[in-house]
């Protein structure tokens, strides 16, 4: 009888012993497990922060080198601008000087065509002073 007793008792001391055993090793287990998830997690994060700040210095380098493009671009199209500025500017003196000089002409003919009438007029009236033309 106490062989069974003891035998019952030794029995389930021995199967909550592999219980205990067993629950800790799980506890234990989960929370390894845990840790290694957050480890790696750190590490993933990590990695991701130092990707996109390489990618950021990179994008800098782009942003700084087409920055610096551009700027380029925009001086010469401004020496270009003021070329063709100038160039206009000095087409329009050529043009206003040739627009001064046919006014100029356009009052010489006008002169000598109102000297021409008056001519006419005065070699008319002394024609009819002289009854060399009637009319």
């Amino acid at each position: 009888m106490w062989e069974t007793i003891l035998s019952i008792i030794v029995k389930y001391w021995v199967e909550f012993l592999l219980g205990l055993i067993v629950a800790g090793g799980s506890v234990f287990f989960k929370r390894y497990a845990r840790l290694e998830k957050a480890e790696r997690q750190r590490a993933q994060e990590e990695h991701y922060a130092k990707l996109a700040e390489d990618i950021k210095k990179n994008n800098e380098g782009l942003i700084e080198h087409f920055s610096a493009k551009y700027q380029e671009g925009l001086a010469a199209l401004d020496n270009q601008y003021k070329e063709m500025q100038d160039t206009f500017q000095q087409k329009d003196d050529m043009a206003s000087k040739e627009h001064d000089r046919l006014d100029q002409k356009i009052n010489i003919a006008n002169g000598q065509y109102n000297i021409l009438r008056m001519v006419f007029y005065h070699f008319r009236g002394i024609c009819l002073k002289t009854n060399v033309v009637s009319y």
